[in-house]
């Protein structure tokens, strides 16, 4: 089942992952260029973030009504016009916009493929499929950037754009020249004439998920945008240059990419506490034992634990949303999901901010391990799993006709 996805999702979706991943060190630079001050660059960079806060409840309710496949298509035609338009743009405020709706495609293609592999994928498998295709964006985000960064040096700036326009168009051709069967997909009851009040519905049936799941949720991506803060900011403050800096964080991203099938098979084999909750705990530990790393050596084991933890949680956010979400209207639980999910991505950053600046960094990277602490208690006392919890049994494939 899971190799019968890898030209239908994990294909298109490493090529996709390596063209977004191409600009994250561009775009602060191409913006610069446009003479953006650096308070400019940094809200530019910002909007990134906010595409996906604004159209991850809209994607979700779009693709209850018009399936995934046509919103696949969409967003990755999308995708091209916004890259070929920033390579193009010399004016800040339309390269603000275009960053934010490159923000906005990446979280709505992912969400598409996660409602995919959803319909698609047996409960007892959807583990390592949904860690698979986290692995695969891990890997992609680790090439992507050298990527991105050899084309800006030796080319130019705009024709990093340019590329990312280049690879999106490659997988819209392979999604168009697919051999395989063609979704045909029947909105479900009401999602035509409803919209918003169903999202409305969602929240008020699936409060519980949301207020239980979903904190859990919060935790992992507050200790996952805390590495990428603390760490860098740490090796700084110990000495270290940044091409020893770049190196751990380099390192930790290759254990961290190398655990997602194990990962994915703890979930699907004994469930999907048995990778989070020992993921929350080993993370959790890393920040507190960060402020006792006095060197390169001491620094790079706390980053390789780290990298351990979190690979060892590779798609599990992704895999309880799957779980969760209901066989009606599907789409926009998944798209509140991802909305909650995303609090933790703006939440951690100021928290971190405020703690360390208030106290010490130090004690901003144990705050961060307290609360990673307290997510993993949370869970292990109040949060059933997600795959011993789903009762009913797993759902057939997608209604499929031969493409033509």
């Amino acid at each position: 089942m899971i190799t019968a996805l890898i030209f239908q999702v994990y294909l298109p979706a490493f090529l996709m992952h390596v063209g977004l991943s191409m600009t994250i060190p561009v775009i602060p630079l191409f913006a610069r260029d446009l003479g953006a001050s650096l308070g400019a660059i940094g809200l530019i960079v910002a909007t990134k973030g906010i595409g996906p806060i604004l159209l991850n409840i809209p994607s979700g309710m779009l693709i209850s009504k018009y399936g995934n496949r046509f919103i696949l298509l969409v967003t990755t035609v999308l995708t091209i016009l916004t890259a070929v338009g920033t390579g193009l743009t010399r004016n800040i405020a339309v390269l603000a916009l275009m960053t934010l709706l490159m923000g906005g495609a990446q979280t709505v293609w992912q969400l598409t493929r996660v409602n995919y592999v959803r319909t698609t994928v047996p409960a007892g498998q959807r583990g390592r499929a949904i860690a698979s295709l986290g692995g695969i964006g891990r890997i992609a985000g680790l090439l992507g950037p050298i990527v991105g960064g050899l084309i800006g040096k030796f080319v130019g700036l705009k024709w990093v754009f340019f590329a990312q326009g280049l690879i999106s168009l490659l997988v819209l051709a392979q999604l168009l020249a697919s051999k395989k069967t063609k979704e045909i997909h029947v909105p479900a009851a009401g999602t035509t004439s409803r919209g918003l009040s169903t999202v409305i519905e969602m929240l008020g049936t699936h409060k519980k998920s949301f207020l239980t799941f979903g904190i859990v949720s919060v935790v992992f991506h507050i200790l996952r945008i805390g590495r990428h803060v603390l760490f860098p900011l740490w090796g700084e403050a110990i000495g270290l240059d940044v091409a020893e800096i770049g190196l751990i964080l380099g390192l930790i991203s290759a254990v961290d990419m190398t655990l997602f099938y194990p990962a994915g098979m703890i979930m699907d084999r004994k469930g999907r506490k048995w990778a989070a909750i020992p993921s929350l705990l080993i993370m959790s530990a890393s920040f507190c034992l960060l402020p006792l790393a006095g060197s390169f050596a001491v620094l790079l084991v706390v980053g390789l634990l780290n990298g351990f933890g979190n690979g060892l949680g590779s798609g599990i956010v992704m895999t309880m949303g799957s779980d969760l979400a209901p066989k009606d209207h599907a789409g926009e639980f998944l798209g509140i999901w991802f909305l909650v999910s995303a609090i933790g991505d703006l939440v951690g950053p100021a928290v971190i901010g405020y703690i360390s600046q208030l106290l010490t960094l130090g004690a901003g990277s144990v705050s961060v391990g307290g609360i990673g602490f307290a997510g993993t208690a949370f869970m292990l006392f109040f949060v059933a799993d997600t795959l011993r919890k789903r009762k009913e049994p797993d759902p057939p494939p997608a209604v499929t006709k031969p493409t033509e």
